[in-house]
């Protein structure tokens, strides 16, 4: 199993970091965690087929998430003519949007091979590789629905592993952690860390019982600042499993 770390930008540009978007490779297929800006052009950077693209999940509905997924469901309906995939976004309104778009573009959406669903919170998607479940965040403050993501591997060499997505989460204090990437094993788990500071984080991540944790989605301040970089530096040496910042274009096998 591969972690691809297409972009792992914080949502307004910087000159080195792409919008937030990853990639879990497993038993062959590509699994898609949000879909920032320039996912799809990223994809063809990797080497990556569109064929090869099976799910793609939104964990809440802002731009920095989603603004690549209009250019990748236009490419896989007009030229990757064989592509065919799921899209999981979490509200009706970011679904309709995204089909209005490439329909102003095409006059056609290819249905049939481009299915977009929304999603609650609980197990809602299993295929043969994974299962994952939705865990609400509260992001909006209760306005809008977002999620972290819990991706359990169901076959293959990597079966019984756990990768935790924490999706973007509460501001100011990160309260709404989930809860399993501290009362269960994971193999890996990706935090954010743009809504809040290192001593919130590090009060969540010292509960953590993971193999590794991954930071991405993090202000530009961690790596622009050396006393912000070598803060979080020395808070993510302190934790008793490897931790680090991720960049993008960065691969690891988990």
């Amino acid at each position: 199993m591969k972690l691809i770390f297409l972009g792992t930008g914080h949502g307004v540009p910087e000159k080195d970091r792409y919008c937030s978007s990853a990639l879990l490779f497993v038993n062959g297929l590509y699994y898609m965690i949000d879909c920032g800006a320039p996912a799809a052009d990223l994809l063809v950077r990797h080497g990556i087929s569109y064929n090869d693209i099976r799910s793609v999940f939104i964990t809440h509905r802002h731009a920095d998430h989603t603004f690549g997924l209009t250019r990748m469901l236009d490419l896989a309906n007009w030229y990757y003519k064989t592509a065919s995939f799921d899209v999981y976004m979490t509200e009706q309104k970011g679904v309709d949007a995204m089909r209005a778009v490439v329909l102003t573009c095409e006059d056609f959406f290819c249905d049939d091979r481009l299915r977009l669903h929304t999603f609650e919170a609980g197990k809602f998607y299993t295929d043969n590789n994974i299962s994952v479940t939705a865990v609400p965040t509260n992001h909006f403050n209760g306005v809008h629905p977002s999620y972290s993501l819990i991706i359990d591997i169901l076959s293959g060499t990597d079966a019984g592993k756990r990768i935790i997505f924490t999706g973007d989460l509460h501001h100011g204090d990160a309260s709404d952690f989930p809860a399993a990437a501290c009362t269960g094993f994971s193999s890996a788990v990706i935090c954010e860390l743009v809504h809040f500071g290192i001593p919130a984080a590090m009060e969540q991540w010292e509960k953590c019982r993971t193999e590794r944790l991954f930071v991405s989605h993090y202000a530009q301040k961690y790596v622009s600042d050396p006393e912000c970089s070598a803060n979080l530096g020395s808070a993510l040496s302190s934790l008793p499993f490897a931790a680090g910042i991720v960049h993008d274009g960065e691969e690891y096998e988990i």
